[in-house]
């Protein structure tokens, strides 16, 4: 899964550990299970970290019922009963809505319904958002500051407006596959994104550090990914209470995460002079 220079003993990438750094000091390579074992330690010592993803899970849920009841048309998220199995992760830590507006239904509609969408969506946007601060702070032990505030704000946008304007096709098995793994190699080496973004980390710097972090540890992440998104998936298609459900998925994401930067930072201190 990841590929990369060979690194000499000791080398730190701007104050972490390269990969091979990290396996010598726990003298183990990560693992998948292993990020979600020290994961769960996490949330079980920090609960209230679970309920501000699961609240945020909620107001997810009460923007759905909100777009529901308003005569604005929406479409539903289809998940299973659209026959399909998808690895719906969020980098940024998000809950899939339930609904939502295609464009074409917000053509001619007057001002003030454009408003109103709007400000639901930015309430979505907003909670899921400020979860994830909060999550990942607690977890990392860190404090947020007003810009790292507004650049993981920026970032998590950013995602939000790329999952909603992607293109989606249904292509054969074969052809799509490429693609797949091209998904998950991207996505594997971003895992660590919204926890240096809440550090503090420019978001060009947060990018290329987790890209590095990452390498050496392709499969383990890669692992984090796969279960994860369809864990999120399919807590999402549930008739009733999926955000909620997806929430409790996205609270053992952010758990994950933080395990791996946490086991970073361990082996950055085991191997300073």
């Amino acid at each position: 899964m990841s590929g990369g220079d060979e690194t000499k003993p000791g080398e730190t990438d701007g104050g972490y550990p390269t990969a091979a750094d990290v396996r010598r000091t726990d003298r183990a390579p990560l693992t998948g299970t292993g990020l979600f074992r020290d994961g769960l330690a996490l949330l079980r010592r920090n609960p209230s970290v679970v309920l501000a993803v699961l609240l945020a899970g909620l107001a997810v849920a009460v923007v759905d019922w909100v777009r529901l009841a308003d005569p604005v048309p929406v479409t539903a998220f289809e998940g299973l009963s659209a026959g399909r199995l998808s690895v719906h992760y969020g980098v940024m830590v998000s809950v899939p809505a339930g609904v939502s507006s295609p464009l074409s239904a917000l053509a001619g509609l007057e001002p003030g319904w454009l408003v109103w969408i709007a400000a639901l969506e930015l309430f979505r946007v907003a909670a899921l958002a400020a979860a994830g601060l909060y999550a990942f702070a607690t977890l990392l032990d860190t404090e947020v500051t007003p810009a790292a505030a507004a650049r993981y704000g920026l970032v998590f946008g950013a995602f939000a407006l790329l999952r909603a304007f992607a293109p989606v096709a249904d292509v054969p098995v074969l052809v799509g596959l490429p693609f797949v793994a091209l998904y998950l190699y991207v996505v594997a080496h971003l895992v660590a994104l919204p926890a240096l973004l809440v550090e503090g980390r420019a978001i060009p710097d947060a990018i290329g550090r987790a890209w590095r972090l990452a390498t050496g540890h392709g499969w383990a992440l890669a692992a984090v990914v796969v279960v994860v998104g369809l864990a999120t998936f399919l807590s999402a298609s549930a008739p009733i209470g999926g955000p909620v459900l997806a929430g409790a998925v996205a609270a053992v994401q952010v758990g994950a995460v933080a395990a791996f930067v946490r086991r970073v930072r361990r082996a950055d201190r085991s191997s300073a002079p």
